[in-house]
Order: structure tokens, then sequence, then C-alpha cells
């Protein structure tokens, strides 16, 4: 039913909603509010920022993005053109 009414939601046909699917969709919001509100209780008022925005990240399922120095990606760029010049080497050495 929440499927069909967002699909109708998309498409700008509200009226042909109903009360049931208005119903359910608040019920699902409520659910939803009351879990987020107990799960940011957790965390203590004097929580720092990086703390907060990591809790954030994990009730709203986002990862945080991988940050790997130049040095590092050099190294392991220079590994991977290693290996694939040695395979090269390999293969017209037999």
């Amino acid at each position: 039913m929440l499927r069909r009414k967002n699909r109708l939601m998309r498409r700008g046909r509200v009226e042909e909603l109903g009360p049931k699917a208005s119903a359910l969709a608040q019920h699902i919001g409520k659910k939803i509010t009351r879990r987020t509100k107990t799960q940011l209780k957790s965390i203590q008022g004097n929580a720092d920022s990086k703390k907060m925005w990591t809790f954030v990240r994990r009730l709203t399922g986002k990862k945080p993005t991988m940050i790997v120095s130049k040095a590092l990606a050099l190294n392991l760029l220079t590994i991977i053109i290693a290996k694939y010049l040695l395979t090269l080497k390999m293969l017209h050495h037999y």
C-alpha cells in the first residue's frame, strides 16, 4: 500500500490515495521519529561534533568517504603497475 501511495504521489494523483494510505504513512513516520529519538538519547549532551556526525551518518546509513593520502595512493598505483608489467613480461617470456 505504501508503494502504491508513493507511486501516486510521484504522479501527482494525491486525491486517489484514500485515508488508509495516509494513516499508514503517518504511522510509519511516527515510528521512525520515535526510534531516532531513542537512539539519539544515548548520546550525552556534551558530545563533540565529530561524535555527533558519526552517529548521524550511522542512523542515516551513509558511509563516510575514505580519505587516502597522495603518498599512499602513489604507492598503491606503483604496486599495481609493477604487477601488471611483471605479468606482461612473464607472458611474453613463455
